[in-house]
C-alpha cells in the first residue's frame, strides 16, 4: 500500500465521520482494531467501576 493509499484511507474516514455515517467508518478499518479514548468517562475505561 503506498502513502497515497494510505491517505485516501484516512480521508474516507474522516468523510464517513463527517457525514455520520458509522458503516462506512467500520468499513475503512481493520476488524482488530483497538479504540483507545481517554479520559474520565466510562466508555474510556478510567472512570471508577
Amino acid at each position: 500500500m503506498s502513502t497515497q493509499d494510505d491517505g485516501q484511507i484516512v480521508n474516507d474516514a474522516f468523510a464517513a465521520i463527517g457525514r455520520g455515517d458509522l458503516r462506512a467508518l467500520l468499513a475503512s478499518t481493520d476488524e482488530d482494531i483497538a479504540w483507545l479514548i481517554p479520559g474520565e468517562w466510562a466508555l474510556a475505561g478510567g472512570a471508577p467501576q
